[in-house]
C-alpha cells in the first residue's frame, strides 16, 4: 500500500506539472532532477553504512528487488507492458547496470564515499568518448578540455605518487566508464522501448545476476536489516523515476547540469554524516571533473543550437 502510494502520488505530480505553462513546466522538470540527484545521494551515503556489514553484492540484490517490485506495482503486474522490443539491447543494459552497480557498491565500500563518488562522475566524460567511437556522434574540440579536467581531477582524488589508487578507486572509474556504454545504449533503446522496460530488465538482472556472489545464506541474514536495505533500493527506484520524469519536461542540457549537483550534495553528507574529511588535493579534483562533465553537457547545447541554426 506505501508504494502503491507513492506510485499514485507521482503520478499526480507529473499530471499537474503537464498542466502548467512551457517556463513553470521546465523549472518543475529540473526540480525534479535536482530532487533526484539528492535521493542518489542519500541512497549512496546509506550504502556505506550497509556494506560495512554486508557484502556490496547483497545491497545491489535488494536494490534490484526492490525497484523490481517498485517497477511491478506500478505497472500492475501486467508483463505485456515491459516486454519490450529491442530484446537483446534490453538484455544488454541489464546486464551491463548490474556490472556497473555491482562495481560501484564495491567502491563505495573499499575507499571514502567522496572518492568513489567523485571517480563515478567521470561518466559524462566517458559518455562522450563511447558515442564518439562506437555510436557515431561527432567529436567536438571542448571534448579535449574535459578529458585533462577528468584526467587532473582522477589524479588529484587518487594521487597515485602516494599509493592512494587502491580497488576503490579502480571500481569508481571502471563502474563510470559502463555508465557511459549505458547511457549510448539507452539513448538507442528510447527510440523503441519505454522508459519502464529499460528499469524493468535493469531490475530483473541486478536481481538475478547478484544472487550468486552474494549467496542465499547472506541473503536470508540479511533480512534482518531490511528496513535500510529497502530503504536503499527504494531511494533509488523513485530517484530514477524522479529523474526519468524531469527530462521528459526539461532540456537534457539543463537536466545533465543539475544532476552533476548530487557531487557536492555527496561530499557534503559524507561530512556530516560520516566523518569523512577531504584535503584541498580531494576538493581540487572533484571540482575539476565536476567541471569535465558541465563541459560535455554544455557542449551538447551549443552543438544543437547550430544545428537549428544551420
Amino acid at each position: 500500500m506505501c508504494v502503491s502510494g507513492n506510485m499514485n502520488l507521482l503520478n499526480r505530480v507529473v499530471t499537474r506539472i503537464e498542466s502548467l505553462p512551457h517556463e513553470s513546466k521546465v523549472r518543475a522538470g529540473l526540480g525534479l532532477v535536482l530532487a533526484s540527484s539528492f535521493l542518489f545521494s542519500l541512497s549512496n551515503m546509506f550504502v556505506k553504512q550497509i556494506t560495512e556489514f554486508f557484502s556490496p553484492f547483497t545491497v545491489a540484490f535488494w536494490r534490484g528487488w526492490v525497484g523490481l517490485m517498485i517497477i511491478l506495482v506500478f505497472i500492475r503486474f501486467d508483463l505485456r507492458r515491459v516486454r519490450g522490443r529491442n530484446i537483446k539491447m534490453l538484455v544488454l543494459r541489464g546486464i551491463l547496470g548490474t556490472l556497473s552497480l555491482s562495481a560501484f557498491f564495491t567502491s563505495i565500500h573499499y575507499t571514502t564515499l567522496s572518492n568513489s563518488v567523485g571517480l563515478f562522475n567521470t561518466y559524462p566524460l566517458w559518455t562522450a568518448l563511447v558515442g564518439m567511437l562506437f555510436f557515431r556522434e561527432r567529436w567536438r574540440n571542448v571534448y579535449l578540455l574535459a578529458l585533462l579536467c577528468s584526467a587532473g581531477g582522477v589524479w588529484l582524488i587518487v594521487r597515485p605518487d602516494l599509493g592512494r589508487a587502491g580497488m576503490g578507486e579502480v571500481l569508481g572509474l571502471s563502474s563510470a566508464f559502463i555508465v557511459g556504454w549505458i547511457i549510448n545504449i539507452v539513448r538507442s533503446l528510447r527510440k523503441t522501448d519505454s522508459v519502464f522496460s529499460i528499469v524493468f530488465y535493469f531490475t530483473a538482472f541486478t536481481s538475478i545476476i547478484t544472487l550468486f556472489p552474494a549467496g542465499t545464506r547472506e541473503i536470508t541474514l540479511s533480512i534482518s536489516a531490511w528496513p535500510g536495505l529497502f530503504l536503499v533500493g527504494f531511494l533509488m527506484t523513485i530517484g530514477q523515476l524522479l529523474m526519468t520524469g524531469g527530462y521528459t519536461f526539461c532540456s537534457a542540457t539543463g537536466g545533465g547540469i543539475v544532476s552533476l549537483l548530487g557531487l557536492p550534495f555527496t561530499l557534503l553528507l559524507s561530512t556530516l554524516f560520516l566523518g569523512e574529511r577531504f584535503d584541498a588535493f580531494i576538493g581540487a579534483g572533484t571540482l575539476l571533473i565536476f567541471l569535465s562533465g558541465f563541459l560535455i553537457v554544455f557542449s551538447r547545447k551549443n552543438a544543437r543550437i547550430e544545428k537549428l541554426k544551420g
